[in-house]
């Protein structure tokens, strides 16, 4: 079994989608998601300046259409 999703970009530069693992330091239990949400809320004006558009849904991963390793 797997996922499989199709992206229609309006920007034609865009072809795919970068996913990036969050990690919590100390460890968040995986069903905490209020609580990794408001950590992570706490960093989203700097992920937004290295990723403009993302999408975190409180697990472990971002997702975007940006490529960069300078992230917090």
């Amino acid at each position: 079994m797997a996922n499989y999703y199709k992206f229609k970009f309006t920007n034609p530069e865009k072809k795919c989608v970068f996913k990036y693992s969050v990690k919590f330091t100390p460890d968040v239990p995986d069903n905490s998601k209020k609580i990794r949400s408001k950590v992570f809320n706490g960093i989203r004006e700097k992920l937004k300046e290295n990723l403009n558009f993302f999408i975190f849904l409180g697990g472990t991963c971002i997702y975007s259409i940006e490529n960069t390793p300078e992230l917090p």
